[in-house]
């Protein structure tokens, strides 16, 4: 975040709190000169230097220990998703089940997975555009990308009165395109469907900057000597 100059449109509070948790800024002869260069820190140099005191390190390992005990993760490989995510700043709700089936996708390897939701919807820097850097799914909401950052969530089983349920789906492409071909397979012309009443599965590419959308297409399967393709026009996987 600070390395790409996103600071310079920072307005909420919050995100100069949770920059003051690493910068570690002093009045020194260490002070970074990156820093004193940068004009967007001149007015929040004395807030991050004070802040920046308040906050006790932990130890990673220990953790990453006392996680482990909790997670059970040789058991518990996924967490349930299941109920819904709260955003109570905005009074906004997310169905997690929901999220899932619409983000449910299958790596080169052939392992189902899905993007975690709660760090893209919370993200400052600008990474999660990496993860559909090839395009993504039509359903993928990715106006949604960083908008909850700094806000108070929470993970209920039920879904509160005058909360806003919105639609949230964050899939790669490809990933995507394997999920929906194992899952739902194709039509007599070779396009991959998303569900079992035969709709095909719609995809765009997105620019790295501004967020913007190209032209949605379909995905088409070809059989190889090598195996199976996955292609639309002007991309393969």
């Amino acid at each position: 975040m600070v390395e790409n100059d996103n600071p310079a449109n920072v307005s909420k509070h919050e995100y100069w709190l949770g920059l003051s948790t690493f910068l570690n800024l002093t009045y020194d002869e260490d002070f970074d000169e990156y820093f004193r260069k940068k004009k967007f820190f001149s007015d929040k140099l004395d807030f991050l230097c004070e802040n920046s005191k308040l906050w006790k390190k932990l130890i990673p390992k220990k953790i990453l220990e006392e996680g482990a005990k909790s997670f059970d993760w040789s058991n518990s490989p996924c967490v349930a998703y299941s109920g819904y995510l709260l955003n109570h700043t905005q009074k906004l709700a997310v169905s997690l089940s929901d999220y899932y089936e619409r983000s449910k996708s299958i790596d080169r390897e052939g392992n189902e997975f899905v993007i975690d939701v709660i760090p893209v919807l919370t993200e400052t820097g600008g990474g999660s555009i990496m993860a559909l850097f090839d395009g993504m799914s039509a359903d993928s909401t990715e106006e949604h990308i960083g908008k909850w950052c700094a806000d108070l969530l929470e993970i209920r089983d039920e879904l509160p009165e005058n909360y806003e349920l919105v639609t949230c789906c964050f899939a790669g492409i490809w990933s995507r395109t394997r999920y929906c071909y194992r899952t739902f397979g194709f039509n007599e012309d070779n396009f991959i469907l998303c569900n079992n009443a035969g709709k095909l599965l719609e995809v765009v590419g997105l620019s790295l900057f501004g967020f913007k959308r190209g032209t949605p297409v379909y995905v088409k399967i070809e059989k190889t000597e090598k195996g199976i393709r996955f292609f639309t026009d002007g991309k393969e996987d």
